[in-house]
């Protein structure tokens, strides 16, 4: 299984370290996190806890979406037209 860019980062294991998104809720939604949002979550909760920051800024959320590899490569569409994760 190839490592994720959070791992890479943060040189732990998500899968060794047991962390699950079991019971988790997004926008109200009762259900199970994609592996996306999971890693999304756990990374930003990492950011938080190595530097101290309860409530990370929106310029910081957006340098971990970059340390996990997205880039924009496709055109804006209306949020309300993205499709579920």
């Amino acid at each position: 299984m190839d490592k994720t860019a959070l791992e890479i980062l943060l040189k732990v294991d998500i899968h060794k370290r047991g962390w699950k998104s079991r019971g988790a809720t997004l926008d109200g939604v009762d259900r199970t996190m994609t592996e996306a949002e999971s890693e999304f979550v756990l990374a930003m909760d990492a950011y938080r806890k190595i530097n101290g920051r309860r409530f990370p800024s929106w310029t910081e959320s957006l340098r971990v979406l970059l340390a996990l590899g997205y880039r924009k490569t496709a055109k804006p569409v209306p949020i309300k037209e993205l499709p579920e994760c």
